[in-house]
């Protein structure tokens, strides 16, 4: 063969990766009415850490070149309130909209971000509009529309990781629908299941199913407290416990600390609290202060794991405040969101009258 031929057919190939590679580079390009010169934020995780990128647009645009994700996500905010959860494929991704409607931006590009697209528009943001201004009682209904329709979008993609995270999201807010979310699970492919989103959404439906309720044993755990010192739930049986999942940060949490006060001091020989709280090892002295100005002189703990710690996950703590009124034996008695439903089974307890 001639060498000239085989030099310009290497010339060629190296020609064609080279300009696939570029092609196929991961880029963010955003066109935003009304956003001027306003700093914008990337939010990912990179090698299990937190970070954060921010490039500022110019005459309502802006572009931004990814620098990796764990999960192949990031989170997009701008202004006070605007955010959007995109995913980073191969190729350019488009973001547009008007800075007068931060949660209606569209997204265009890549397999994921065209799902996201697809449920934002015929799903999320509909029922959002059709519940705007709605009593309660229509609102409920149309949110409980809203979760089978969702469910129908997630079963008709199952190679979709995007789907997979709708799934996890649905599974947070919806115990009572483990069925069915699993059954959801199960129909995705093996490589959506082998996913970062998939992984997640086990781990999720997992302590779905082994989560303590009423009439279950409550798991014991051991969780250093604010001097350092090693606390178990075991060291307090044969006596009443009510746990309060908890954060400095968390305002219905500050509230009912006279109510918690209250019953402290009400049942001291009979019952303890034990407060769990979600803090991150950089707030670990706003949770110490908390503590201190308003007295709250019962246990205190924290893994320091903010809400990803062991016990959280275990206890499947989404909302905060959390309580678990535990018994004697060491079964939970109750679990609610509420300090009145607590007092209310305190209340009723004949042991603790």
């Amino acid at each position: 063969m001639n060498p000239n031929i085989i030099l310009q057919s290497v010339f060629l190939f190296l020609t064609i990766g080279v300009f696939t590679s570029y092609a196929q580079k991961p880029t963010i390009a955003g066109s935003i009415t009304g956003i001027g010169k306003s700093p914008i934020q990337f939010r990912y995780v990179k090698d299990g850490k937190r970070q954060v990128d921010t490039v500022l647009a110019v005459n309502d645009h802006f572009k931004y070149t990814p620098k990796g994700s764990d999960d192949s996500t990031l989170t997009m905010l701008f202004a006070t309130s605007g955010y959007l959860r995109l995913w980073v494929e191969p190729g350019e991704v488009t973001v547009s909209g008007s800075f007068d409607h931060p949660f209606r931006l569209r997204l265009k590009g890549g397999k994921e971000n065209a799902l996201v697209d697809q449920y934002n528009a015929a799903i999320d943001w509909k029922y959002d509009e059709l519940a705007n201004g709605k009593p309660d009682s229509v609102k409920s209904k149309l949110e409980k529309e809203k979760e089978v329709k969702t469910r129908a979008f997630i079963q008709s993609h199952p190679s979709s990781r995007m789907a997979a995270e709708l799934l996890y999201w649905q599974s947070m807010y919806n115990d009572a629908e483990l069925a069915t979310h699993e059954t959801l699970w199960q129909a995705f492919t093996p490589a959506v299941r082998a996913s970062k989103q998939g992984i997640k959404l086990s781990q999720r439906l997992n302590a779905v199913r082994n989560q303590p309720v009423p009439g279950k044993s409550a798991p014991d755990f051991t969780i250093p407290d604010v001097s350092g010192n090693p606390v178990s739930l075991a060291d307090f049986k044969g006596k009443y416990v009510l746990l309060d999942f908890w954060g400095h940060w968390c305002g219905p949490c500050v509230r009912a600390f006279p109510a918690l006060k209250a019953l402290y001091d009400r049942f001291a020989n009979k019952m303890t609290i034990v407060g769990i709280a979600a803090e991150s090892k950089n707030d670990r002295d706003k949770w110490v202060n908390m503590i201190k100005e308003n007295n709250l002189n019962w246990v205190q703990l924290s893994e320091l794991e903010a809400d990803n710690g062991k016990v959280n996950q275990t206890y499947n703590i989404v909302a905060f405040p959390t309580y678990f009124l535990v018994d004697k034996a060491g079964k939970v008695v109750s679990k609610s969101n509420a300090i009145k439903d607590i007092e209310s089974a305190i209340n009723s307890i004949e042991d603790l009258k």
